[in-house]
């Protein structure tokens, strides 16, 4: 490798040489923000490198889908194959979605190496698509993983207003939201604003114009959303015809920021949690438990479940009615449980992803 053309990150461990011509728009402790020229009159491509822990026993394909379940709206997947990405197997992805009214193509690999994630996601107007690919494909030929230094610690935000993407923590999202709302910073969030100022997510004290429709249902929410699966929690918002998802990034204290359109929310959630065909229920009879015995059966898992793929809950808000509702789900080999709450315990109800698709379709708000 050419050291003047390489760009080598000893703490999140990868090495990346650059095409000709490329420029590094941004490198933190998040990842890299490249610029690709355009050729033949074509616009610049942007490429963004990311680095993130894994989720501990979580496979490379469960990692993809819930990415690529949290997308923008819009979305069309257009191909999807096996590749590689820095020597490792990769999920390999091609995609046009809407991003501020203009088509764009998004191109993006995946892979899992030493504990991480890793993620390259190309992204440029989609007439430029034809003159970016070569490009596109040389990048992500070039990563190269090595063993990280020491363990990276994410302190910044990290913000690309071409792809819509923000990394932010749960403070910087509150000093965001706060802004949205014309709110000033509180004492405590000093740090945090001028972080979202270093990496344009805030001009002059507003949110970057390309954030503006993924803020505006947590301004004024009819619905308000806890998503919680395995370790990892997640939160949303919905009004009448956008929603919006934090969403977390591994087992770190980031959280990625998605926007979608309201009617997109069940199947948004239903890649995030894994909802999928499973063996019909008219065999299973339902189960009363106590709440210990609850807790037992799913630290026990596959004895006990027969093979427990995922526990899942979605507690709902629905904030002008002061109402809550609760979806809580076990997934195992043998079917999809509903967990129903009832007096000294809960009932584990025999049920179909059929039915767990319609109680997440009543959260679009009408």
């Amino acid at each position: 490798m050419d050291a003047a053309q390489t760009h080598r990150d000893a703490e999140l461990g990868f090495e990346l040489r650059l095409p000709p011509g490329a420029t590094v728009l941004d490198s933190s402790e998040l990842g890299l923000v490249l610029e690709l020229p355009g050729g033949d009159g074509a616009t610049p491509a942007r490429v963004v490198l990311t680095v993130e822990p894994a989720e501990p026993g979580s496979s490379l394909r469960r990692l993809a889908d819930r990415a690529l379940a949290a997308v923008a709206s819009g979305s069309a997947m257009i191909d999807r194959q096996p590749g590689r990405l820095g020597g490792v197997a990769a999920d390999h992805s091609l995609s046009h979605r809407e991003v501020q009214g203009a088509g764009v193509t998004v191109e993006e690999w995946r892979a899992v190496a030493t504990g991480r994630l890793f993620t390259i996601s190309a992204v440029c107007a989609s007439a430029a698509y034809a003159s970016h690919a070569d490009g596109f494909a040389a990048v992500a030929g070039e990563l190269r993983i090595t063993n990280p230094s020491a363990p990276a610690a994410v302190a910044a935000a990290q913000f690309d207003p071409a792809s819509g993407l923000l990394i932010v923590t749960d403070a910087g999202f509150e000093a965001l939201r706060a802004a949205a709302r014309r709110e000033p910073p509180g004492p405590d969030a000093v740090a945090d604003t001028e972080a979202l100022e270093e990496c344009g997510a805030l001009m002059a004290g507003r949110p970057h114009p390309a954030l503006e429709s993924a803020l505006a249902p947590t301004s004024d929410p009819l619905l308000e959303l806890t998503i919680t699966w395995d370790e990892s929690v997640a939160r949303g918002w919905a009004h009448s015809d956008r929603a919006s998802l934090l969403v977390p990034i591994g087992r770190s204290e980031h959280r990625r920021l998605v926007g979608l359109p309201a009617s997109l929310l069940p199947g948004v959630l239903a890649g995030m949690l894994g909802l999928a065909p499973r063996p019909a229920a008219a065999d299973r009879e339902p189960v009363d438990l106590e709440s210990a015995e609850l807790g037992r059966l799913v630290a026990e898992q596959r004895e006990a479940l027969a093979g427990l793929r995922g526990h899942w809950r979605v507690d709902a808000r629905w904030v002008e009615e002061e109402r809550m509702e609760l979806l809580e789900v076990l997934d195992a080999e043998q079917g999809l449980w509903l967990v129903v709450p009832q007096e000294g315990g809960a009932q584990l109800r025999p049920t179909r992803a059929a039915e767990v698709w319609r109680h997440l379709t009543g959260l679009i708000p009408r």
